[in-house]
């Protein structure tokens, strides 16, 4: 089995996430360990380490997170370049991945 390296600490994430959250970004999110895709519309809470996207799930640990995918936008390239974010594109999507 292979084991896999982070690639983006708390506070990172908590930046990314800061900022999906002004942009009103909808995104998917895959957490390590489960198969299916999360489809999140909304941050309904934020902490330094992990996020709160609605009444079922409770709070996810960002350090959980295997990747997220959301549309592209121009703001959010850019802050990724800027703050030198791994990230993929595929057509119109941007992932970004947790771990590899």
């Amino acid at each position: 089995m292979n084991a896999k390296s982070g690639l983006l600490n708390n506070i990172k994430w908590f930046n990314l996430f800061e900022l999906l959250e002004a942009l009103v970004l909808q995104f998917s999110l895959k957490r390590l360990n489960h198969q299916i895709e999360i489809e999140i519309t909304f941050i309904r809470e934020l902490e330094s380490d992990c996020l709160i996207i609605d009444d079922k799930n409770g709070f996810i640990k960002f350090l959980d997170i295997e990747k997220i995918t959301f549309l592209g936008n121009e703001s959010l390239v850019s802050f990724l370049e800027d703050k030198n974010y791994p990230f993929d594109t595929d057509q119109d999507s941007i992932t970004i991945y947790g771990y590899r």
